[in-house]
């Protein structure tokens, strides 16, 4: 399950990374920032499965620093 949502967050990510970088456009930048967040909170579960509970909770605060700089980037826009 939780290797069907690590693609699901992983390639709308990406592909909004390219589009940015091509594009020269910052219009979709925290819609990719929150896929990345999102995508952190999936591995922070994952190394927790694994019991490495260290690097488990180091994803899960980047996820949420990058969740509230998505919200952050939604409200002020």
């Amino acid at each position: 399950m939780l290797e069907i949502l690590r693609f699901v967050f992983a390639i709308p990510a990406g592909v909004l990374a390219v589009y940015g970088l091509i594009s020269q456009k910052s219009n979709y930048q925290s819609i990719m920032l929150l896929f990345l967040s999102l995508f952190m909170l999936v591995l922070g579960l994952e190394e927790f499965g694994k019991g490495k509970r260290k690097v488990g909770w180091f994803l899960i605060a980047v996820f949420l620093f990058g969740l509230y700089v998505s919200i952050e980037e939604f409200l002020l826009s």
